[in-house]
This record gives structure tokens, sequence and C-alpha cells, in this order.
């Protein structure tokens, strides 16, 4: 069963920190296996939901290496769009 029918029906969608970080740095890894989650986000056709921790957990890399575009883009940004800050 491909990741897309799993997901037929479902509205709301919990997403824990690894695999919204896989996003943000377009892991090679594991994008390809994410991906449809994100699309279908994009696509409004499910609602991601996810905690402060994720938020904060997101943060410890720019923080860490001093990318204040990607800590500004994750901060005070639209989740969709962090992996564009991602250098």
């Amino acid at each position: 069963m491909t990741l897309e029918a799993m997901l037929d029906g479902v509205t709301h969608l919990f997403l824990d920190t690894a695999p919204v970080i896989y996003f943000v740095e377009q892991h090679p890894q594991y994008l390809r296996i994410i991906e449809p989650i994100f699309s279908f986000v994009d696509e409004g056709r499910i609602t991601a939901v996810t905690s402060p921790i994720t938020l904060s957990e997101c943060l410890v890399f720019p923080y860490r290496f001093n990318n204040t575009t990607l800590f500004s883009v994750i901060a005070d940004g639209d989740p969709g769009q962090w992996h564009r800050g991602y250098q």
C-alpha cells in the first residue's frame, strides 16, 4: 500500500520533529518518503499538527550555526516555507 493510499481520508496528521527536519533540510535519504505528506498539506488535503517542542527542536541547528535566515524563517514564518531558508 502506498503512503498516498494510507493517507486517503485522513484530515489531520500530527508531525513529530524528525519528518519536519527532514523536509526542512531536504534530506536526500528521507525526502522522497515524506514528500507526499507535505504535498497533501500544501494542497490543503491534510492539516498538519505539531507541537511547540518540534518548533524549538527545529531551531537548534540554525541557532548553533548562526544561520539567522533559517532561524527567522522558522521562528517567524510559514512552516511550508521553512525548507526555502535552509542552506
